[in-house]
């Protein structure tokens, strides 16, 4: 652990003379100061002292009292501290002259906290950048050491939550490096934790893993600690990083673990979300789509569209709708996405749609509208540069070669190899000869077989059509030309007329408009 055993050891051994001797104004100095700590590294001498401290004595100092209810919130999945205490705390702090930046900053974390449990992020966030402000205008850092890490990793959270994820690995890494230069507190491994998973979260899974390994400590078990309750962010970034590589047995082994009480905490979501992304890639669709509307439906305040969990949970629904070949449900489900504040998921999940309905100029001006909304200096996520390389190649683009070259350094770069999965078979060729792409790969679409055990084929196959002209004929809508049609499916024209005759053939058509009448009236 951070906390060396040694300076523990000498803590608690201290804590426990002033026990003895009932020396609780030494014992208030020593909360002031270790409080957060103690939390994390010893919460049974924490619970200990609050069974024996005297009732007067808490009531009489409203900091303790608050105390005391934070070290109580972590038994409950809501993790709120009770309403009455936080105004007796607020009002205490309201009433003296000249406060003590730490019981203010408390005050507003508190606030902050009850904002996220009820999902009202504006509210949380419009707090969270005046704690920011107090702390870097503060004169007095009395309690900094301790409490500045946990309060940062609560600033994080409601921009993680807000989907704004790079102000959350900010504030995530600062507390951290406040940490690891102070006691070093032990609070530290618990904060990179929560960068690896704001990194894995954004698409970028190299910092998830190099953030990942500074958060090693052994799993907590006991679900009434603040550090249980803390481990869920890396525990949940790990089958992320499964998911990314492809290694889907490494990721459902993970999640089958058990670590981490899914139905509480701000952070559930995260489950449900790596848990149908390994529905979506390996065939299992059908439960994910209702296990995620379940979930919509149950908690509308915390997925609301404008929430990370609501903006990525979406994306995958429309992503699974895809895959079942629904088009217009995929599309509804994403509703009007405005590029410039929706999560990178949600615009690859629009975008593909538009390439598949034969608008690879629309696709493209989208993902330009998203690019430029992004902050500044911030990278384009892999899978908009996997379907830049699509639509170059779709639209035969003299840039081909440099799309698949940027898309394929953008994998690289980001270790997100599922990002690939996006990529026509050409493209995807193209970037494995470039990067290498470990194995594993899906599908993204049914097959012939999978359609027609859910019933699913399109009425033109009463014409007995294959799966390849059925798709023929899908593309007929939007490709007149033969050499579009095989460009579209990566074939020779020759093959493409091939497929063609076949076609008007089974459907009795003289030609395109014919055959997709007769497909129509089918």
């Amino acid at each position: 652990m951070e906390w060396s055993e040694s300076g523990r050891d000498a803590l608690l051994s201290e804590l426990h003379e002033m026990l003895a001797h009932e020396r609780w104004d030494d014992i208030a100095i020593l909360l002031d100061d270790y409080f957060f700590a103690l939390m994390l590294a010893a919460p049974d001498a924490v619970a200990d002292l609050w069974g024996r401290a005297p009732r007067e004595w808490v009531d009489e100092h409203p900091r303790y009292l608050m105390a005391r209810e934070l070290s109580r919130s972590v038994w409950r999945s809501s993790a709120l501290t009770e309403r009455r205490i936080e105004r007796t705390f607020a009002e205490w702090v309201a009433d003296q002259d000249a406060p003590a930046t730490r019981d203010v900053i408390g005050v507003k974390t508190s606030a902050i906290r009850r904002s996220l449990v009820f999902g009202r992020l504006d509210q949380a966030l419009r707090v969270a950048d005046e704690v920011q402000d107090a702390i870097r205008t503060a004169h007095d850092h009395d309690g900094f050491d301790d409490m500045l890490g946990s309060v940062l990793l609560r600033l994080g959270l409601a921009r993680l939550l807000a989907g704004d994820l790079d102000r959350a690995v900010e504030s995530f890494s600062e507390g951290w490096r406040w940490a690891r230069s102070t006691l070093p507190h032990p609070i530290a491994p618990y904060l990179a934790g929560h960068c690896a998973l704001a990194h894995a979260l954004a698409g970028d899974f190299a910092h998830a893993e190099e953030w990942l390994e500074r958060s090693e400590v052994e799993i907590a078990t006991d679900p009434g600690t603040m550090a249980f309750t803390l481990q869920k962010a890396a525990v949940l970034a790990r089958p992320l990083i499964d998911i990314a590589r492809l290694d889907k047995t490494a990721a459902e082994e993970y999640l089958a673990q058990g670590h981490h009480d899914v139905d509480s905490g701000e952070l559930w979501w995260v489950d449900i979300h790596a848990r149908t992304r390994i529905a979506l890639y390996w065939g299992q669709a059908d439960g994910a789509v209702g296990l995620i509307e379940r979930h919509l439906h149950a908690y509308p305040s915390l997925t609301a569209p404008g929430s990370l969990a609501g903006m990525m949970l979406r994306a995958t629904l429309s992503d699974l709708r895809q895959s079942q070949g629904d088009l217009d449900a995929a599309e509804q489900v994403l509703g009007s996405v405005d590029p410039t504040e929706a999560h990178p998921s949600m615009v690859t999940s629009s975008a593909r749609i538009l390439m598949n309905r034969g608008r690879a100029e629309d696709a493209l001006a989208l993902i330009d509208r998203a690019a430029r909304g992004r902050r500044r200096g911030s990278s384009s996520p892999s899978r908009w540069e996997v379907l830049r390389a699509n639509a170059a190649q779709l639209m035969h683009a003299p840039n081909r070669p440099e799309a698949i070259r940027v898309a394929a350094d953008r994998i690289a770069s980001t270790r997100a190899y599922d990002a690939a999965d996006e990529a026509y078979p050409i493209v995807h060729a193209a970037i494995a000869a470039r990067t290498r792409l470990p194995s594993g790969r899906h599908e993204r679409y049914p097959s012939s077989r999978e359609a027609e055990k859910r019933d699913e084929l399109p009425p033109a196959t009463r014409a007995n059509l294959t799966q390849r002209e059925l798709q023929i004929l899908e593309l007929l809508r939007t490709h007149t030309a033969v050499r579009d049609l095989a460009a579209a499916m990566f074939i020779s024209a020759n093959t493409a007329k091939s497929h063609l005759r076949n076609l008007y053939r089974k459907l009795g058509a003289t030609g395109r408009d014919d055959a997709l009448r007769r497909a129509d009236e089918l």
